[in-house]
Formats: structure tokens, C-alpha cells, sequence
């Protein structure tokens, strides 16, 4: 009598979610506030620093492989 073998193959799928980090850039009574999230990065004093600012952010991010957008308020 031949012999039945069973094999079972069980496999799971991770799948990541990747969510963008998305900084903002507003002016304040001080300067220009740079933020993510609720987390305060930087104030500073013209807008130009506070853009140079999230480029070097979103460089780090980027070559880590994550996603980034800016969203730039104005007065």
C-alpha cells in the first residue's frame, strides 16, 4: 500500500505601509517655523533658511528610501 504524505505549505505577506513625511513651512510672529507632524524642527529668521532647511531633511529621507513632501505657507 503506497504511503500518503501531506505537505502543507503555509506563506505570509508583509506588506509595509509607507506613509510620506510631510513638513510644513509658515511664517510666526518670530520667523519661520518649519514642522512635522506636531514636532517643531526649527524656527527661522528668513524663509530661504527654512526651505534649505527641509531640502536637507528630505535629502537624509530620500536616501533612506522614504517618501516626503513640503507644504509652504505663506503670510
Amino acid at each position: 500500500m503506497a504511503r500518503l504524505e501531506a505537505r502543507i505549505l503555509v506563506g505570509c505577506m508583509v506588506v509595509k505601509i509607507q506613509t510620506a513625511t510631510i513638513f510644513t513651512v509658515e511664517p510666526t510672529a518670530y520667523g519661520w517655523s518649519v514642522t512635522s507632524g506636531t514636532q517643531r524642527l526649527g524656527l527661522f529668521v528668513t524663509q530661504q533658511q527654512a526651505v534649505n532647511h527641509v531640502r536637507k531633511r528630505r535629502a537624509e529621507l530620500k536616501a533612506r528610501g522614504l517618501k516626503s513632501e513640503v507644504v509652504v505657507r505663506s503670510e
